[in-house]
């Protein structure tokens, strides 16, 4: 079940696209990646590969080997929020 204040604090706290993740969840709250999908044939909100330590978020699935690159895990923020894509379609 999506916890709407988590999620919020997450909006709240996400950084830029491609900046450096701060592991706010943001990612896991909003969609299930390609991966998550395929290990538990599941997209529901939140990704149930998600963990959380405080208000810190991670994903289990960065701990089994060779997934962590596929994951993009260090590579920064890969998720976009509405306000994000719609700057970048205005800038063109």
């Amino acid at each position: 079940m999506i916890d709407i204040m988590v999620t919020m604090q997450a909006h709240k706290i996400k950084p830029a696209y491609l900046s450096p993740c701060n592991n706010c969840g943001w990612c896991c709250l909003t969609e299930v990646c390609a991966v998550g999908v395929s290990m538990s044939d599941s997209s529901d909100l939140p990704c149930k590969f998600m963990e959380s330590e405080g208000d810190k978020h991670f994903c289990k699935l960065a701990k089994v080997d060779g997934l962590k690159s596929i994951l993009s895990i260090g590579s920064g923020c890969d998720a976009k929020t509405q306000s994000e894509v719609i700057n970048e379609l205005r800038q063109g």
